[in-house]
């Protein structure tokens, strides 16, 4: 998915957490922790939490109204920020992007009964 705030690493990139953002930032992580509260509050940036097995890792995500540079939106990154992308989007896409999500699910629910 786009939008992730990413470090290199060995060829791949990572998820970056709070500490390496605030290092980015150039914030101690006190104030780094109040930007990103503050980011969240506002939309711009959405929190992911993902579980592996026994372990969860947290993820956060641009809002692709403020950041995006690719030329077609991904269906979860759509999803993730879809209450405030709505607005600004024509009736159409919406639909289309209702198509998606349910062909995805229909996809899973396959895989599921397999």
């Amino acid at each position: 998915m786009t939008n992730l705030p990413g470090q290199r690493s060995n060829k791949s990139v990572k998820p970056m957490n709070i500490e390496q953002m605030s290092e980015i930032l150039g914030l101690c992580d006190k104030r780094a922790k109040t930007w990103l509260n503050r980011m969240l509050k506002l939309g711009l940036i959405a929190k992911v939490r993902i579980q592996i097995e026994n372990s969860e890792t947290i993820q956060y995500y641009m809002n692709p109204l403020y950041f995006f540079s690719d030329r077609y939106l991904p269906l979860s990154l759509y999803l993730l920020f879809q209450e405030q992308i709505d607005k600004h989007i024509p009736d159409w896409v919406k639909q289309k992007y209702r198509e998606l999500q349910d062909e995805t699910e229909d996809k899973s629910t396959e895989e599921i009964e397999s």
